[in-house]
């Protein structure tokens, strides 16, 4: 009887820490997917940036999104008025999968302006996407007046610019922009 209690609670123990530590493991982070993003959110705006000249404010709108590339009008503000570009997003990935790149999740993307499409705009890679795929941290290369800038940058959907909740994109922002 007594080795019967015994196995029973070595069971009972065995089975307990499983149980435990089945709790304490955290869900694997999803993959950045830029094209979902886009597609989730029909307006985004730059909360911040790391580059050297000051624009005060960028947003992306009128967002179509098809499957191989977005159109969208990104605004700058300057001054009073609010110039924008008519760009064209090709999506792009990192990851090779099956010896193919352009598979999804796609996680960059290289713009160009509409009227211009054979001169690249820029190239943005999503680094990080917060949980609920309403910001995302992008790094970008932008090549304008014959030079190029290298910056990272947080977006967030336009439902939760003036909310500034999202602290898992905060919080790689900083680290990233930290090095």
């Amino acid at each position: 009887m007594a080795v019967q209690l015994m196995v029973l609670g070595c069971l009972f123990v065995s089975l307990y820490t499983t149980v435990k530590s089945s709790d304490d493991v955290t869900p694997q982070k999803r993959d950045p997917d830029l094209k979902e993003f886009l597609r989730r959110n029909s307006e985004i705006w730059v909360y911040e940036a790391t580059r050297n000249q000051v624009i005060q404010c960028v947003v992306d709108k009128e967002i179509t999104v098809r499957e191989t590339d977005a159109t969208f009008k990104r605004y700058y503000r300057q001054g009073t008025g609010y110039p924008f570009y008519n760009l064209r997003g090709e999506f792009t990935t990192s990851k090779i999968q099956n010896n193919h790149e352009t598979q999804p999740p796609f996680d960059g993307m290289n713009v160009y302006k509409v009227d211009d499409p054979l001169r690249r705009f820029s190239e943005e890679k999503m680094l990080f996407e917060g949980e609920d795929g309403k910001c995302g941290v992008f790094l970008v290369m932008e090549y304008t007046n014959d030079n190029t800038e290298n910056f990272y940058d947080i977006r967030y959907s336009g439902d939760t610019i003036s909310t500034r909740e999202k602290e898992d994109c905060l919080t790689f922002y900083e680290a990233t922009r930290a090095g």
